[in-house]
């Protein structure tokens, strides 16, 4: 995604210059984790770097101090490393999230514990071909929104006008004029109690489990000041057609 006048634009690939490279990094194991983490966490120059890289680590048997005794397991490890076996690989594929959502994700590994079984027996994968690329689904897309555009925008303009901007929330600190800097996220559980209470009240509202909460959410957000006009973004997966299940792409819309 080059920029040019301050905005980023599509540069479409061939499929030769967008294969990823597989990096190798050879590291002590006490460090691997670490190593995993800072190399998972470095930010894509989506300008100029495919948004798909990966990277094999090798972890090498630490040093041992000769005054200290290593059980038999340890000199296994060294007599395989000496031996030239690798004592431990971790294969790290960091994929930005323009490229893909967490649906891509099980056809994604799925394709590549597919292609490791194919290779341990000695043969070429032979990975299923997908019914829809996204050619296909761009040009649908563009179909359907040229068929109700001024439809749609005039509902929505109807609908959101007078919308807040922004939630009227009593932040700790003022918010920026430009956010920066990396996002968080909270995560939480709710009790199998607090489960099929939620469950029971959306089957006596003909409702569903993801309303209930996202109506719970609301009032939370009211009765912390944010009035009774609010709006709030959910993603959706995009992917009601059976034949995008298996696709690996950005495809989820809010």
């Amino acid at each position: 995604l080059p920029v040019q006048d301050g905005e980023a634009w599509q540069h479409v690939l061939d499929t030769a210059s967008a294969e990823p490279v597989l990096s190798e990094i050879s590291v002590g194991g006490a460090l691997l984790a670490e190593r995993v983490t800072a190399e998972a966490a470095r930010p894509f120059a989506v300008e100029s770097e495919t948004p798909l890289r990966a990277v094999l680590f090798t972890a090498e048997p630490d040093p041992v101090e000769p005054e200290t005794e290593r059980p038999e397991t340890a000199d296994a490890e060294f007599a395989d490393a000496e031996a030239g076996a690798p004592v431990r690989q971790t294969l790290l594929l960091v994929l930005h999230h323009i490229a893909a959502d967490e649906w891509s994700l099980p056809p994604l590994l799925d394709d590549l514990a597919a292609a490791y079984a194919a290779r341990l027996g000695g043969v070429a994968p032979h990975l299923p071909h997908l019914p829809v690329d996204h050619i296909d689904l761009t040009l649908w897309q563009r179909e359907v929104v040229a068929a109700h555009e001024d439809v749609d925008a005039e509902y929505w303009r109807t609908r959101m006008s007078g919308a807040p901007e922004q939630l009227t929330l009593p932040w700790a600190r003022p918010r920026p004029a430009r956010t920066g800097g990396p996002a968080r996220t909270h995560d939480f559980g709710i009790d199998a109690e607090l489960h099929q209470r939620v469950r029971a009240l959306a089957r006596r509202t003909r409702t569903t489990t993801f309303m209930v909460l996202h109506a719970a959410f609301a009032a939370t957000l009211s009765q912390l000041g944010c009035g009774d006009d609010l709006v709030i973004g959910t993603p959706v997966a995009g992917r009601d057609d059976v034949a995008l299940r298996d696709s690996v792409g950005f495809l989820i819309n809010t």
